[in-house]
């Protein structure tokens, strides 16, 4: 059960210079169990708010974005006993906009 957008942003709020993003869910394929600690971390979000001064980028709430696997500072927030995992980034941690209906996938070459 995900927060809804509109509750998460009335509790969280992304200050001066940050973009606030909620990361895709990463699903292993096969049957192999992988501990939490041994799961790679999502490179893949969506924006739910950004507060820019300058935005040549053109960033929109709603975009699909993929940032590096060590950027930005992740958050863990619960409401309701239900726990949403943010990420709060800087426009120069985005490494790429995906437009349209893209699917990444593990490529099994470590990267």
């Amino acid at each position: 059960m995900a927060i809804a957008k509109d509750k998460t942003e009335s509790y969280v709020e992304a200050m001066l210079g940050r973009i606030l993003i909620k990361p895709d869910e990463f699903k292993y394929g096969g049957k192999i169990i992988v501990p939490d600690k041994a799961q790679r971390r999502p490179t893949v979000g969506t924006i739910l708010q950004l507060n820019l001064l300058d935005n040549p980028n053109k960033f929109e709430v709603g975009d699909r974005i993929v940032y590096g696997v060590y950027s930005g500072t992740p958050l863990l927030l619960t409401i309701d006993s239900v726990e949403t995992p943010l990420i709060v980034l800087t426009p120069e941690e985005v490494l790429v906009r995906l437009r349209g209906k893209v699917e990444l996938k593990e490529s099994g070459q470590g990267y």
